[in-house]
């Protein structure tokens, strides 16, 4: 019997260990991370949101491939005190709030954060941006953290007012929490398996990110007309039935035109709304049309503080 086409595919197998062993190796030694994802929540439609370990590591390629930590609740940005007599101020938004690509203490929240601390006191700011989340999943993301921690203020980015992203859904929108909402979802032994690779092989967690990046693909409504989006007007709506005039909402958007609509929407329902067109230009943006540079996220914290200051009910 002929062994050597046996041979082949076991000599392969044996290449692809080796070679996996040399990348993970060179990936460690140049400083990547793992995942550090501690916990894992149901979102229903949109997966699972991540929660991630106190001072775990993040890589970003937009940021020159540098490598930063996130705080002490695992979240961007600079630690935040949990302590009981807090208020705790929630910023939601995309990727302009995460903010991965600049210096945790150069975040916009963290400049919020130091503002607010100078200004009131005990106050402690969490950064619930995520990547490609819009308003309408953001108010699900608000209502999970609101398990966790009893929010004062809740203040809502708008940076991408004529993106396909709030054309991803069919109006009336449901915000019903449903009974498994922000549970830990029982998971098979492979998903656990896989899970566990990307908290211990950074290679993996590499090739993760990487295939993992764009936002969720979901069906899109018709195109958007002049006027106020719907979506956009329902979530407000939602945030406001919800939190009342503890909500705030920002827009960063360089379109002033868009922004004159919403803040006339925002104005005819009773709805806080502090816009800023300067923010969102090529002078603060990496590269002059990527994420926030550390310019354009001092002066998006200092819009977020102005917000604060501006409508605050309770000095």
């Amino acid at each position: 019997m002929d062994l050597v086409p046996l041979k082949r595919p076991f000599l392969f197998v044996i290449a692809l260990a080796c070679a996996c062993v040399v990348a993970e190796i060179g990936v460690r030694l140049i400083g990547y991370p793992t995942a550090g994802i501690a916990k894992r929540y149901d979102m229903g439609r949109w997966g699972l949101l991540h929660f991630y370990k106190p001072y775990s590591k993040y890589w970003n390629v937009e940021a020159g491939n540098k490598v930063f930590a996130r705080n002490n609740v695992g979240l961007s940005g600079i630690d935040v005190d949990t302590s009981g007599d807090n208020r705790f101020v929630f910023v939601l938004g995309s990727s302009y709030v995460e903010a991965y690509e600049v210096q945790p203490a150069l975040v916009a929240t963290s400049v919020l954060q130091k503002r607010l601390e100078c200004s009131f006191g005990h106050v402690s700011v969490l950064n619930l941006g995520y990547s490609g989340y819009d308003p309408y999943q953001l108010y699900f993301v608000s209502a999970l953290f609101e398990k966790f921690y009893k929010p004062h203020r809740v203040v809502l980015e708008l940076g991408r007012l004529k993106s396909p992203w709030l054309r991803r859904y069919q109006p009336p929108l449901s915000f019903h929490i449903w009974d498994g909402f922000g549970k830990e979802p029982k998971r098979w032994w492979v998903q656990e398996f896989m899970g566990s690779l990307r908290n211990h092989s950074v290679l993996i967690n590499i090739i993760k990110v990487g295939f993992g990046a764009g936002e969720i693909p979901t069906k899109q409504s018709a195109e958007q007309t002049e006027g106020m989006n719907e979506v956009l007007a329902q979530s407000l709506e939602a945030f406001q039935e919800r939190y009342g005039s503890n909500f705030i909402c920002v827009s960063i958007d360089p379109d002033s035109s868009q922004n004159r609509i919403i803040s006339a929407y925002c104005h005819n329902r009773g709805i806080h709304f502090l816009p800023d067109a300067t923010i969102l230009t090529p002078a603060n943006r990496i590269g002059g049309k990527g994420h926030l540079n550390e310019t354009g996220n001092r002066l998006f914290g200092e819009l977020l503080y102005k917000a604060y200051v501006q409508f605050d009910q309770e000095p």
